[in-house]
């Protein structure tokens, strides 16, 4: 899948964590994150999910409280394999975020904030 094509329509730039935030996805278990905005976040998981499948993602923000939101698969692609046998998959999904409200949606935006004042300060 051509991931650069769906660039142009997002709604909100997104930007990259350091890795101190993590994210799980419906409680199973810390999973990396490869970036996040506004409207959505790609997480590295360890197993398919169904295009349009709703999950809860709780994102812990480093020292910060979690943020759990509700969201909907956008896609997902096959990254590999590792483990001494390839036994763990490896696919990158992406998700938009639904059902938001204000209060989380404030919570959100102070994380991505700080990310952006990470970007800048990061900048020679």
């Amino acid at each position: 899948m051509d991931k650069d094509k769906y660039r142009d329509k997002r709604d909100h730039r997104r930007f990259d964590t350091s890795e101190e935030s993590w994210a799980s996805v419906d409680n199973s278990g810390r999973t990396s994150i490869k970036n996040i905005s506004l409207s959505g976040i790609c997480l590295v998981i360890s197993r398919p999910l169904d295009k349009d499948s709703i999950h809860e993602i709780d994102i812990f923000p480093g020292s910060a409280a979690k943020i759990t939101l509700h969201s909907s698969v956008a896609w997902s692609s096959f990254l590999g394999v590792s483990g001494i046998n390839s036994e763990l998959s490896y696919y990158e999904t992406g998700f938009r975020f639904i059902d938001m409200d204000e209060h989380t949606k404030n919570r959100l935006e102070k994380f991505i904030a700080s990310l952006d004042k990470m970007t800048l300060q990061t900048v020679p």
